[in-house]
């Protein structure tokens, strides 16, 4: 009988830790300051997931100026165990969070909640941790291999050039992509092939030619990114080989389906010699 009172008495402090947990998130997203006051232990320990930690005061002066709005919580799973007076919360949790005013983004949450019970004043919030969770939607590339697979796309690019496949090289950009320099630009695959085909010699045109790229530096940002590099051309002529330009590419990227494509490429022309394309340049 008595370790049927001892499951029972445990049973309902779990269901009383519960019940707090869930009068936390609705005073964290009312804005119930006292509430909110009364559920945080004195010397409570709040740690958000980019890992900040503050105590009671600076939380709460977080909340009431608007540095947490908190548009909706859930609570998608979670486990309960008691040690004695003491009650160790883990789970996941779904929190829309933001500024004030601002847009709440989804943040999903692997939560740890510790609890205290004092007599006579119910169960407070001791330790709160949280680590942000990656969405499960999002593929996870390393930013090495992002750089290098923008890196090949502009090989690519030099590739199919010198082999006079300029429908390749369009197909390296994007439906509304952008090629662009000094004599001449075009935009999508069509124009991009028909204005390569009117200025660069396929063999049997003209003296054929080799782009050099180097010195890439490339930046990312989500999926799109920009790379600045040097690039040299070098062309056949009576004489041998001879470089005929040194410039620089400024690119523009965006990734789609997987794919990194040029969205817009400048060519800046940084030294000059006679390039012998079909336009007299």
């Amino acid at each position: 009988m008595a370790a049927q009172t001892d499951s029972t008495d445990q049973n309902m402090a779990v269901t009383d830790v519960e019940q707090a947990e869930t009068r936390l998130y609705a005073a964290m997203m009312h804005d119930d300051y006292e509430a909110l006051d009364a559920l945080l232990a004195p010397d409570v320990t709040y740690v958000h997931s980019n890992g900040v930690a503050e105590d009671k005061e600076t939380y709460l002066r977080g909340v009431r100026g608007g540095l947490y709005e908190y548009e909706r919580i859930e609570i998608q799973q979670g486990h309960t165990r008691l040690f004695g007076t003491v009650a160790i919360m883990t789970g996941q949790i779904h929190m829309w969070v933001g500024n004030r005013g601002q847009s709440k983004p989804l943040v999903r949450l692997l939560s740890t909640l510790v609890w205290t019970r004092e007599f006579g004043e119910g169960w407070r919030l001791l330790r709160r941790h949280a680590t942000r969770l990656p969405d499960p939607d999002a593929r996870t590339v390393p930013i090495a291999e992002e750089k290098d697979a923008i890196r090949e796309t502009m090989a690519r690019y030099c590739q199919a050039l010198d082999a006079c496949r300029f429908d390749k090289v369009a197909a390296l950009f994007w439906d509304d992509g952008e090629w662009t320099t000094d004599y001449d630009s075009a935009r999508g695959h069509a124009e991009i092939e028909a204005m390569l085909t009117r200025n660069v010699p396929r063999k049997g045109e003209g003296p054929q030619r080799k782009h050099f790229i180097t010195n890439i530096v490339i930046d990312l940002n989500g999926d799109r990114a920009e790379a600045l590099s040097d690039y040299l051309i070098i062309r056949e002529s009576e004489t041998g080989l001879i470089p005929v330009m040194g410039g620089t590419y400024k690119d523009r990227f965006r990734k789609r389906d997987g794919l990194w494509r040029f969205q817009r490429k400048e060519l800046v022309h940084d030294i000059v010699g006679d390039m012998a394309l079909k336009n007299g340049r």
